[in-house]
């Protein structure tokens, strides 16, 4: 990883809900690659990196495909699985 992110703040004045925030996103990104094929459009274009407060990539482009053996209806679930409670 790189030493300069600051994206979640460093030593006494860090985020102190980086890590439920990181295993959210984990768990987000595994559910997606679960439930879908994502590849990049040109797997040989280079990604453009906006570095600034927070890094930022610009130019990428993919195909989303539902996976074989998913249905929308778990992705459904997912999702109502992932609403807080009204």
């Amino acid at each position: 990883m790189n030493k300069a992110d600051l994206t979640w703040g460093h030593g006494d004045r860090a985020c102190m809900g980086k890590n439920i925030a990181r295993c959210e996103m984990y768990k987000l990104v595994a559910t997606l690659y679960s439930l879908f094929d994502i590849r990049p459009v040109d797997p040989n274009k280079k990604w453009k990196i906006k570095e600034t407060v927070l890094a930022k990539q610009e130019g990428v482009e993919a195909t989303i495909r539902l996976r074989s053996g998913a249905s929308l209806q778990q992705v459904e679930q997912n999702i109502k699985n992932a609403q807080p409670d009204a």
